[in-house]
């Protein structure tokens, strides 16, 4: 039976160290087999935020990024991934890291360009998609929680806790349950138990009126309980919606800031010259180029200007504020009224029992 450590303080409140929690747990009759902490093979990885991409200018693979690190100063790192943006957290193991398998970062150059670490992969912190299903595989883990640059990655992806095995022996069948252990844990330590009871919170409307349960048979079901999980749909869609304006004004803008370049190549006169003229402005025509590609994609013949994108995330976003805070609303109203209902269904039972001990006495 494996536990974190971390879920054991969640019954019991103890400080200790795991060596500690480790040895009086054995000495109270639940052996500990080994504990571990994947925290151990991860060392100076950090949250980074991506301020700035450039391409590489020797490589049509590579980009250059400038990372906020939590320090003085972003650093600079070489990466060949292709699913980054501005704006994204990811993990970033700096010079003189170490990640599992015993892997050593140093900072050093890549075609020329200084890189002052790497940023990192699933697999390369140890990880899978089982882990992180939203992550791209073969691309950076991208964090989808907001985490200050700096922070250890090991605290962003929950690494830093420590898993104990326990030897459960068949006499102690309580103990294969982490409310067990827990117990366990609060007795040997002396503290109180901390017992936590399950709370499914209502939504609103009648459920009654979206499922109905026939129980066809009460001998062999006595009872059969259903639910309905409210949906958010709409608001993923707004969700969704603001993503790609987001992306679509990044691009554009990018676009923008190379039309002078592109310009430049209409007034070259032959194929020569304006060969010559994109090996020495390729960053710029990487960047248009990418855009271009991405307009054709989404099928957008004529850009939008900036400010009218500005203008459509403004609205978007307040009707995705709005659409969350109308849900909270419903959701508040409807546990007050089932208060309400719950107080009125108390009265009308205490009235109920005096008529009917005057009806017995008749």
């Amino acid at each position: 039976m494996k536990m974190p450590l971390g879920w054991a303080k969640e019954f019991a409140d103890i400080t200790c160290t795991p060596q500690e929690y480790a040895d009086r747990m054995t000495m109270s009759g639940s052996k500990v087999e080994c504990f571990e902490s994947e925290a151990d093979s991860i060392s100076n990885v950090v949250v980074g935020r991506i301020l700035e991409i450039v391409p590489h200018p020797d490589s049509d693979h590579m980009v250059v990024c400038q990372v906020e690190v939590g320090a003085e100063r972003p650093v600079q790192i070489v990466t060949g991934a292709n699913n980054l943006k501005v704006g994204d957290l990811v993990p970033a193991a700096l010079h003189k890291s170490c990640l599992p398998g015993g892997v050593k970062i140093t900072k050093g150059k890549l075609r020329g360009v200084e890189s002052c670490g790497m940023l990192c992969s699933l697999s390369e912190l140890g990880l899978t998609t089982h882990d992180f299903p939203h992550a791209v595989e073969d691309g950076i883990l991208v964090l989808d929680e907001e985490w200050a640059p700096g922070t250890p990655a090991v605290q962003a992806l929950g690494l830093d806790d420590v898993t104990v095995e326990f030897e459960i022996t068949p006499n102690r069948p309580d103990c294969l349950a982490v409310r067990g252990l827990g117990r366990e844990t609060a007795a040997t330590f002396g503290v109180p138990f901390k017992d936590h009871t399950p709370v499914v919170q209502p939504g609103h409307g009648d459920v009654n009126r979206l499922l109905t349960v026939d129980v066809e048979n009460t001998d062999l079901c006595y009872r059969y309980c259903g639910a309905m999980r409210e949906s958010l749909t709409e608001l993923k869609q707004v969700e969704k919606t603001l993503d790609g304006k987001k992306e679509l004004q990044r691009q554009v803008l990018a676009y923008s800031k190379t039309r002078p370049v592109r310009d430049g190549l209409k007034q070259q006169k032959n194929a020569k010259a304006k060969a010559a003229y994109r090996q020495k402005h390729e960053s710029d025509f990487i960047i248009a180029d990418a855009a271009a590609r991405y307009f054709r994609e989404n099928g957008i013949s004529k850009l939008p200007s900036y400010k009218a994108l500005q203008a459509e995330i403004e609205t978007l976003i307040k009707e995705k504020n709005s659409g969350y805070n109308d849900y909270r609303a419903k959701r508040e109203e409807y546990r007050r009224l089932q208060t309400v209902k719950s107080n009125i269904d108390q009265i009308l039972r205490r009235e109920r029992k005096p008529v009917k001990r005057q009806e017995q006495e008749r």
